[in-house]
């Protein structure tokens, strides 16, 4: 394993990847004493490495490294790479970056990758990675050190390493993967706009919530326990059978929320917070779709439009409310406000009774 400083000794900072001469063996060393890094060098960007503001780092080739590390780096430099081609930044080690710097490679034909067996971690302080996060052939481990932004997806890839997020906030576009892996949430909260897939993968929820934002997105949770989910946008996909501690909706306006025929939802809590905003809840055609509540106690909801769903128990738990609408083919829910408690005081919409 060798050490690799990019260096402003040749043509300032700006430069491409694959040019050796941008490479040096000590930091501020001269241009083309190093080499251009493998999977097995660490690639430094420090204080000797740009000139001035703004100089630009451009991956334009397959940019392969152990660690990378930017610490120390000035002059708010960028990394990029071009909006043809296909190029990759792989990272066998640790990623460190920088709040005083850019990050922009291009998101249609550039990824970020993590790889190998060994124990590494990420820092991004702060930037947005605007590219798909690919980790692939990856037996070991990932530790997120500071919260996680993707604004492209989160993909898993011919793997079965562990990432555990360390309760930082993760957010992408789409999250999933065709790689068996695992996922420690903790106590995370993660954002998704368009799509969760946990088929292929293995989620330890924690405390974690997972929020669905926009709508069109589809929530598939492969059969797995999830602690806290909410579905916010306008029009969501439940995809599977699925068990919940709560499951929640809060939209800004109506929200239509369909369930896939056949399925069952097991759940601790429903909630919704809606205002008089209609929920419609419906399934994917007339087969029909299961709710089951688990550890006792009612639900209690209002402004609901039910249709083809099976609630169970059927015996005073499940309370659409009285503003709710029986559209068709339901079994199991009471059209009513739920019961007085013995103290005179009626269940609050939304509150799971009895736990």
């Amino acid at each position: 394993m060798a050490d690799y400083y990019w260096t402003k000794q040749t043509n300032g900072g700006t430069g491409s990847w694959s040019n050796v001469n941008m490479w040096a063996s000590t930091t501020g060393g001269v241009g083309g004493t190093g080499a251009v890094p493998t999977t097995t060098d660490n690639a430094y960007f420090d204080a000797n490495s740009f000139a001035a503001a703004g100089e630009v780092v451009t991956i334009d080739v397959v940019a392969s490294c152990a660690n990378m590390d930017w610490t120390g780096a000035t002059n708010n430099p960028t990394l990029t790479s071009p909006s043809s081609g296909t190029t990759s930044i792989q990272i066998s080690g640790n990623l460190t970056l920088i709040a005083a710097m850019t990050f922009s490679l291009d998101a249609t034909h550039t990824y970020i990758a993590s790889y190998g067996s060994a124990a590494k971690s990420w820092t991004t302080a702060g930037n947005t990675i605007t590219c798909e996060y690919i980790p692939y052939d990856f037996s070991g481990s990932c530790s997120f050190l500071d919260d996680f932004k993707c604004n492209s997806d989160i993909y898993t890839e011919d793997n079965s390493g562990t990432r555990t997020t360390n309760s930082h906030t993760i957010s992408c576009a789409n999250f999933g993967g065709s790689g068996i892996g695992t996922w420690n949430f903790g106590a995370s909260i993660i954002k998704v706009s368009s799509s969760f897939d946990a088929t292929n993968v293995v989620i330890n929820c924690g405390t974690s919530t997972i929020n669905m934002l926009s709508a069109g997105s589809t929530f598939t949770g492969g059969g797995q326990t999830y602690s806290t989910v909410v579905f916010s946008g306008a029009t969501h996909t439940i995809v599977g059978s699925n068990t919940f501690t709560t499951l929640s909706f809060q939209p800004s306006g109506t929200q239509t929320i369909t369930f896939t025929d056949g399925t069952t939802q097991t759940v601790t809590n429903f909630t919704g917070t809606n205002g008089t905003n209609v929920i419609t809840m419906q399934g994917s055609s007339t087969g029909g779709w299961n709710l089951t509540k688990s550890g006792g106690g009612v639900v209690s909801m209002d402004y609901l439009a039910l249709s083809y769903s099976n609630a169970s128990p059927s015996t005073l738990t499940w309370y659409a409310g009285t503003h709710s609408t029986n559209t068709v083919g339901n079994t199991g829910w009471i059209f009513t406000a739920p019961p007085v408690t013995k103290l005179g005081c009626v269940i609050p919409l939304g509150f799971v009774h009895g736990r």
